[in-house]
């Protein structure tokens, strides 16, 4: 009876082997992706004069940019301008909120609210509003004027407050429940609780700009006239940090949990890590960053070098040139890309990641060629493989053989979202009774062509795993 236990023990040991190798494993393993995109610049989109901010809208998957020049806004789907939206005069920074966009006119002292492509209201704030905040608790969007030293409440389409804050309030951040704003001419910020002010809070000097620390729940503070970083924990300051010279826009890298700083005067980018800070150095004049959640990268752009530089963590991974006057940049979660808006002229860069599509090939006598068309594209090669680098979307293919040859699959359709491989299987085909026989195979999209070794080494292990279970089986019965 014993003996029978210890039997059945092993086959259900054996029997888990069996499962994981060759049912979990494999699933798991095809789930694996090493991505080998290459940051390009994919083309450049016409918008009105002078482009200076930019939002996103992700109800309509809109992208929204100001011209100040033409006192538009261009409406942006994917690589195209679908609409150029009429607002008031000089539109400069413009923010998303209740599924509305809100556009400050800085010399009408106006807001422009846009539903769609079409303007709703217009309502006259204080002067030359520059900063657009939105509370998603109260549902209120909070606009800063800078030389009226106010900030308008707005719900929706309706004014419902005009609160006094410091003197130029330049900037304004949403985080614990309340709104921050910075006051560039006292040094200091604003605590806005609803439609009140609690709290003034004395920063460094000349503050310019606010991010939000939401796994520590910190706000930090760029101080441009004081090369510092002002910490803050609710209402009250709790650390000051030396930066290099000229602190400008700065940003929070929920990944890695690091603090950017754009160090204008400098040339360069401060990076806080706790307490500790080290620097890189970027190209002249940098005017921007934004935030890549996909790959976890910050994008600089370089005013003065018109480049812009891609930061991975601590280190600068690429520098992308030929980009005239960068200013304000902003990543597109629709497709991923890069949108970068180019101050003096009257276009935006759109950047983006490059893919591999393989298609590699097995049954093709050597030396043959054969080739894939893809989208009107066609290479040709005489080995084993074919390699397009493609910005992601969607692909139609067409595989081409020698006569008398048969490529399964021939056409196909494909999403391209990571780097991927195509195998087919090239065979020769039969004429038997005057009727085409064309063997067949199947399609495997797959990150590595081990699989078939792999797998010999595990089928080894468990057969002298069974050998071995026999062989203790046998001498327990002696």
């Amino acid at each position: 009876m014993r003996y029978g236990n210890i039997h059945k023990d092993y086959v259900r040991m054996f029997l888990l082997l069996f499962l994981f190798f060759f049912i979990i494993f494999p699933i798991f393993q095809s789930y694996q992706h090493e991505s080998n995109a290459k940051f390009e610049i994919t083309g450049n989109i016409s918008v009105g004069d002078f482009p200076i901010d930019a939002t996103y809208d992700p109800s309509n998957e809109y992208l929204y940019v100001t011209t100040a020049g033409s006192n538009s806004v261009s409406v942006i789907s994917g690589m195209s301008v679908i609409a150029n939206v009429t607002v008031g005069d000089y539109p400069g920074v413009i923010g998303y909120a209740n599924g509305l966009i809100y556009v400050a006119n800085y010399i009408s002292d106006s807001v422009s609210i846009i539903n769609g492509t079409s303007v709703i209201a217009t309502l006259n704030v204080g002067i030359n509003p520059d900063s657009i905040t939105y509370d998603p608790i109260d549902r209120y969007v909070y606009i800063s004027n800078y030389e009226s030293n106010s900030v308008t409440v707005i719900s929706r389409t309706r004014e419902i407050a005009n609160i006094s804050v410091g003197s130029l309030p330049i900037d304004s951040i949403y985080a614990n429940g309340y709104v921050y704003v910075v006051n560039d001419g006292s040094n200091s910020i604003s605590v806005i609780n609803g439609t009140s002010v609690i709290a003034s809070i004395k920063v460094g000097e000349y503050p310019d700009s606010i991010t939000f620390d939401s796994h520590n729940n910190l706000l930090y503070v760029s101080d441009f006239g004081s090369n510092s970083v002002t910490v803050i924990n609710g209402t009250k300051v709790i650390d000051n940090l030396s930066v290099e010279e000229g602190p400008d826009d700065i940003l929070y890298d929920p990944v890695n949990n690091y603090i950017y700083v754009l160090d204008f005067l400098s040339n360069s980018v401060s990076i806080i890590n706790g307490t500790s800070v080290i620097n890189i150095k970027v190209g002249e004049e940098p005017a921007g960053m934004t935030y890549d959640p996909i790959n976890g990268d910050v994008f600089v752009s370089n005013y003065g070098s018109n480049s812009v530089t891609v930061i991975s963590g601590t280190r600068e991974i690429s520098n992308i040139s030929s980009i005239e006057f960068p200013v304000i940049i902003i990543y597109n979660p629709m497709n991923e890309f890069i949108y970068v808006l180019n101050k003096a002229s009257h276009y935006v860069t759109v950047i983006g990641q490059k893919l591999n599509l393989t298609f590699v090939e097995s049954g093709l006598p050597q030396g043959y060629n054969w080739s894939v068309t893809i989208n009107g594209s066609t290479r040709f090669t005489n080995s084993d493989e074919i390699s397009f680098n493609l910005l992601p979307g969607i692909y139609k293919y067409k595989v081409n053989v020698p006569s008398g040859y048969s490529a399964e699959p021939n056409n196909g359709s494909i999403n391209l979202n990571q780097s991927q491989i195509i195998k087919l299987s090239i065979v020769k085909i039969r004429v038997m009774s005057s009727t085409i026989i064309v063997s067949s195979s199947k399609i495997s999209i797959t990150r590595t062509s081990m699989f078939p070794v792999f797998y010999l080494i595990i089928i080894i292990i468990i057969i002298l795993a069974g050998i071995i279970i026999g062989l203790v089986l046998r001498n327990r019965k002696k």
